[in-house]
């Protein structure tokens, strides 16, 4: 866009980074208050009011079983009990049986991705064109929607998955007929419990971080609703969805392609827990299986192993606080 990242640091003290940006003048009219906006914006269409929706048919299909446990909590809030697929496969045999408002499709699975699923559903013309494919996906580069939106999907979604995005996403894709609006009572948020029922004092958090330092607390919550039960049960899903054997098993096979879908599925998990260090180095493995750079998996497959299996270690003694 024309521009360069300009760095100052001063050891000891921070680091600014900042950029300039030549842009259209669209509007002459000052721009006021920015944050006072966005906040306006952030509320608007949704105050006092929240999505119910219990006659919504949703499929929602991950190779990962903490990522649809995730997805399954979150379209609870608006009483939609959805139903889960855990291959492309297995997709597909619910998708003859069943018809469906809206399904969710992980783009990065083994043996069948994202993109070969909807490809067999439009050739097939398995739904109807009132159903709304949407994708999932961790890896939201520019370009993306163009993307999906060429191979068939209506949209998507980016993981870990916002709970403001996907109601703004639901009220949208919905059937009239199966959406309504509920008031909250405006001294209380959907979703929200006492302080002292769904969030940890001061000391467990310090607890927390002494049991596993790998975990950002605040980042793992917030992409758990802020709810401590709802994080603690995603943790386990987290110890549940162990991929570490099947990372190994493409490691020695030298099967590199299921080396990337493998390291991207932790990549995905870890960061919605708020193992941001772990989600971070499964990206960079993900990234040199992409490029075919097998020296750089050779030279860290090792000790990423063993940072994921310690990550789920210390979490089996996070889920006893």
């Amino acid at each position: 866009m024309g521009s360069r990242l300009e760095v100052s640091s001063v050891y000891g003290e921070g680091s600014a980074f900042s950029f300039r940006l030549k842009q259209e003048i669209i509007d002459l009219q000052p721009m006021g208050n920015y944050e006072q906006q966005l906040s306006a914006g952030d509320r608007d269409g949704q105050t006092g009011e929240y999505l119910y929706a219990p006659e919504a048919d949703v499929l929602v299909v991950d190779d990962n079983s903490m990522n649809l446990k995730v997805a399954q909590n979150l379209l609870s809030l608006y009483g939609i009990k959805s139903d889960t697929a855990d291959s492309g496969r297995k997709a597909l045999e619910k998708i003859k049986q069943r018809s469906y408002d809206v399904i969710f499709l992980d783009h990065m699975m083994p043996e069948m991705d994202g993109i070969e699923v909807i490809r067999e559903i439009r050739s097939a013309s398995l739904v109807s064109e009132q159903t709304v494919i949407i994708a999932l996906t961790a890896n939201a580069i520019m370009g993306a929607k163009e993307m999906y939106i060429s191979e068939g999907f209506n949209g998507y979604l980016t993981k870990p998955i916002e709970s403001r995005e996907l109601e703004k996403l639901l009220r949208k894709t919905l059937p009239e007929s199966k959406k309504q609006l509920r008031s909250v009572p405006a001294s209380k948020k959907r979703g929200e419990l006492p302080a002292e029922e769904d969030s940890f004092s001061a000391a467990e958090i310090r607890r927390l971080f002494e049991l596993c330092p790998g975990l950002n607390v605040a980042a793992g919550l917030h992409n758990c609703m802020d709810s401590r039960e709802f994080w603690m049960d995603t943790l386990a899903g987290f110890i549940e969805a162990d991929k570490a054997p099947q990372l190994e098993k493409a490691f020695e096979e030298k099967n590199y392609e299921l080396y990337r879908i493998t390291v991207h599925s932790i990549k995905s998990a870890a960061k919605t827990v708020g193992a941001d260090v772990v989600s971070e180095h499964a990206r960079q493995l993900e990234a040199a299986a992409a490029a075919g750079d097998t020296g750089y998996i050779n030279a860290n497959h090792a000790e990423f192993i063993k940072e994921y299996r310690d990550l789920i270690n210390n979490i089996e003694r996070v889920k006893e606080l």
